[in-house]
């Protein structure tokens, strides 16, 4: 039925001179597309950058084009049966150069217990992790030892079988060059006889940082209305990040 439908659909729209002339329109940004009967198989797309602002398209001429408007983004899923469960929360101290990760972590499974369990997490991009805290993380009953790897920017974490009592800590990174745009950081808790029975999350500083913030010696010396123009293009930029992956959007024809 639904061939049938697009059968006849386009015996009625066919154009034998297909002439088409589409402008798409995104916020200040123009782009022309020609559409005719030598390009008609040949895909034309255009990715936006004024996420958001509107989006205007004008067509004019004889045939039948199709567009599409596509968008990606990245989600990270839990599985249903996942094993561990961990709350987290971030604490910015000493105006955001010095973070303050509060990390609660328990077995999901009721009256049982996991095996040995290891904990590795990695500090956020510009930042390493305490290394005079390692002696005070051993006061925590349930943990066995506590490691720093990849120059102090991976803690890893050994624990006694974990419960369905979460086990808490806090752990202490400090700043040691800015970056922009900065990306989440993972936490990985699995068992260490199984490493697939694990759980994984991510956490983030709220603050952020644009390129200008970052390095403000790498920009030139412009007037204030000229300045302001500088930083609403990056938020632009920063608008169209869903869980720190871009948004991508595509027009096709």
């Amino acid at each position: 039925m639904a061939l049938q439908a697009l059968a006849a659909y386009a015996a009625r729209v066919y154009s034998p001179q297909l002439n088409i002339s589409i402008m798409i329109m995104n916020g200040a940004d123009k782009q022309n597309f020609e559409v005719t009967a030598d390009n008609a198989m040949v895909l034309q797309s255009y990715q936006l950058t004024n996420l958001d602002k509107g989006l205007e398209l004008n067509a004019q001429g004889n045939g039948i084009v199709l567009a599409q408007l596509q968008y990606s983004y990245h989600r990270t899923t839990m599985r249903d049966d996942v094993p561990f469960y961990c709350t987290k929360e971030v604490r910015e101290l000493h105006s955001g150069n010095r973070l303050q990760l509060d990390l609660c972590c328990n077995y999901t499974k009721l009256d049982s217990r996991s095996n040995m369990a290891v904990a590795e997490i990695d500090a956020l991009s510009g930042f390493r992790f305490d290394g005079d805290q390692l002696n005070d993380l051993m006061d925590i009953s349930d943990l066995q030892r506590a490691e720093l790897d990849n120059e102090d920017t991976r803690m890893n974490l050994y624990f006694n079988p974990i419960g369905s009592t979460p086990v808490c800590l806090s752990l202490y990174t400090d700043m040691v060059y800015q970056i922009s745009e900065q990306k989440p950081a993972q936490v990985v808790l699995f068992d260490y006889y199984d490493p697939e029975q694990q759980v994984k999350t991510t956490y983030t500083a709220k603050q952020t940082r644009s390129l200008q913030d970052a390095c403000p010696e790498c920009w030139p010396a412009v007037e204030a209305n000229e300045k302001s123009t500088g930083i609403l293009s990056v938020r632009a930029e920063a608008s169209s990040t869903i869980s720190g992956t871009k948004l991508h959007v595509i027009i096709l024809f």
